[in-house]
């Protein structure tokens, strides 16, 4: 079992710090700290702050630097320049970046100078270090507050940072699952919108995902443990999240206004009596036709017969069916209607783009029914532009949520 600490960006970038002032090689070298949390509409919210970091991680990735995500929402990007026009192009990538993604930022483009503090370390290597070390002792801070929060109200928080990062145990599942059910796991369920592309840049949203983001209750319940180390407790821990989300929904989270929605279910889930309890009591806040149940691909091929018999269940009771995790290269073994699913969803992962590219996919998608798929983690223009190339139309990913906010009305100035 691997004991390395994990340690966090802040005591990353605070050691790689030391390393330099103990050589004394600061030049030719410079840092830049982008202050997200500096900007009003940006409000911490954490599906912008991906969009922004991941945009700057490949900026940062072609100029072979180095980038630090930090607890106070600053992105640190430390990089070498050898010559004025380096330091120049990087400067310029830079705003030219953060101004085609001002509806992620919330940063008007008059903002974008202040945003930025610039240092080199040839003569602000003082300035920089101190900025560093404030900001460990900022993170460290919050995260003890965090962790008399979570004893005051009786949950486990785990060991604190710079420990041995967890596995997934049956003890820690335990333990984590009572923690789960002291909390308020209403507060846990997070959505995302599917949207229909109506133009190029013109989307509506057609149904909204529900769920549990395993890193937020991660970071509640047990920051310091792998949830996803173990595939078969993981999954013991998804039916935990089903049966508190199923739960949610009975008792009325949701209502008839909520329009279309979805949520994540195990086969296991779909076959159980709390499903069937379930199914008896959600017509009074949802109707069934409204509810899209997504199922995840590894759930359907562990056990196909099981899974069959889940869809028959959904399709008898009167919900819609959505096939999750799909990539192009499974349509070759698999058609849309041999799986029953009304719906399937295909992830875009940026490491295997060229599989969108790949010679017959448009038909491949044609023959399964386009108007039935939808492309997840859409999370880049280049994916969104790959999707719609193969004649996808629905979407789901971080890019959408950026280009659906960026279709809002603009917020009239406050008098």
């Amino acid at each position: 079992m691997d004991t390395t600490p994990q340690r966090t960006d802040e005591e990353t970038l605070l050691s790689d710090l030391d390393r330099i002032k103990r050589t004394g090689n600061t030049v030719p070298r410079m840092a830049v700290v982008i202050s997200m949390q500096r900007q009003a509409w940006f409000n911490r919210r954490r599906e912008n702050y991906h969009v922004i970091f991941h945009a700057i991680r490949e900026m940062v990735q072609r100029a072979e630097g180095t980038i630090y995500s930090l607890a106070n929402f600053d992105i640190v990007f430390v990089f070498r320049v050898d010559n004025p026009q380096q330091f120049e192009s990087i400067v310029t990538e830079l705003d030219d970046l953060l101004r085609r993604h001002s509806v992620a930022t919330g940063m008007p483009d008059e903002n974008i100078e202040e945003a930025c503090t610039w240092y080199s370390f040839e003569t602000q290597f003082p300035d920089f270090y101190d900025y560093a070390k404030a900001a460990l002792e900022e993170q460290k801070s919050q995260q003890e507050a965090r962790l008399r929060a979570m004893q005051r109200a009786g949950t486990s928080a785990g060991p604190a940072y710079g420990q041995s990062f967890q596995s997934l145990t049956p003890a820690v599942l335990g333990q984590v699952e009572d923690a789960f059910a002291k909390a308020d796991a209403k507060t846990l369920i997070r959505n995302q919108p599917v949207s229909i592309a109506l133009t190029a840049n013109q989307l509506r949203p057609i149904f909204r995902e529900y769920f549990f983001s395993v890193n937020d209750t991660r970071n509640l319940l047990q920051p310091r443990v792998n949830m996803r180390g173990q595939r078969g407790l993981f999954q013991m821990l998804t039916r935990t999240f089903d049966a508190r989300l199923l739960r949610a929904l009975s008792e009325g989270f949701l209502t008839k206004t909520a329009g279309n929605i979805s949520i994540n279910l195990n086969v296991d889930t779909i076959l159980s009596d709390r499903f069937r309890e379930f199914d008896q009591r959600i017509g009074s806040f949802i109707a069934k036709g409204n509810i899209i149940i997504e199922i995840a691909r590894h759930d359907v091929f562990a056990d196909f017969e099981a899974y069959n018999r889940a869809i028959d269940t959904l399709q008898k009771a009167g919900y819609r069916s959505l096939l999750d995790g799909l990539t192009p290269d499974t349509l070759t073994f698999f058609r849309r209607s041999e799986l029953r699913a009304d719906l399937v969803k295909m992830f875009f992962f940026k490491d295997h783009a060229e599989d969108w590219r790949m010679k017959g996919l448009a038909a491949m998608l044609a023959e399964a029914d386009i108007n039935r798929i939808i492309m997840g983690r859409c999370e880049t223009p280049m994916a969104f532009e790959l999707g719609q190339a193969v004649g996808i139309r629905m979407f789901q990913g971080w890019h959408v949520d950026a280009l659906m906010r960026a279709m809002m009305p603009a917020t009239p100035p406050a008098r």
